[in-house]
Formats: C-alpha cells, structure tokens, sequence
C-alpha cells in the first residue's frame, strides 16, 4: 500500500488525541492489508523507532505499555526519538529530535538521513 493511501486510511479511520492499543493498530493494519513499514505500531511513532521500518511515517506518540496517542500526520510534535537495540533491556538510545515544525535532526551530526541511521545501526 502506498503511504500517501495509508496516510488516508489513518487519519480516516482514528481520531486526533484519542489513545489507541498496540493490538487496535495491528488489527487495522492487517484490515487494509497493510504491510508498508511494518505491522510493529512502534515503527509509526515520533518519538520510538525500530530497525525493522522502512521509512519514517509518523503518526503517533509512543506512551508506553502498548499505548499510542494518534497525532496525525505532520503534526507539530516536540521531543525526542528513542531506539533500543534487539536484545539491549537496559533502555532507550535518544537517536534525534522533532522540532516541532515537523524537522528532524539526529543527535548523531554524521547521520543525515533514515537510510544513514539504518545503516548506522547495523555496525
């Protein structure tokens, strides 16, 4: 599915503000037959990422516990995102920062890109 058409389907289909279960969002990605990115929720949050996502869609703010606030798209989201490594139980890696103007700079200043960060993470 295309990410402009998935974009859609979300912003159709949840409201702004309200929280949502990890188990909701899968179940409606399976719905629509949704494999862009991943069926993880995790990997469309601002603020967490994951290894497993093919491109950067934000639509929520990961709380914890399963619980996904949905933002929307473009929304004027502040804070940090966070990585923790397969396997790593200890926590969180800060990876960059949301500006809040929808602009996103990584910690690291040698990272310029998503694709950058992929391939950072798998040294």
């Amino acid at each position: 599915m295309a990410k402009d058409l998935l974009i859609k389907n979300f912003t159709i289909n949840f409201r702004k503000g309200d929280i949502y279960s990890s188990q909701e969002i899968k179940q409606f990605l399976n719905k629509i037959g949704s494999h862009f990115n991943s069926q993880n929720p995790v990997a469309f949050s601002y603020n967490q990422w994951n290894a497993g996502m093919q491109d950067i869609l934000p639509l929520f703010e990961y709380k914890g516990r399963g619980e996904h606030l949905f933002l929307g798209p473009n929304a004027s989201y502040e804070g940090y995102a966070f990585h923790r490594p397969k396997g790593n139980r200890k926590g969180f890696i800060k990876i960059g920062v949301w500006k809040g103007n929808n602009t996103f700079t990584f910690i690291d200043q040698n990272i310029k890109s998503f694709a950058d960060w992929k391939q950072s993470i798998k040294k």
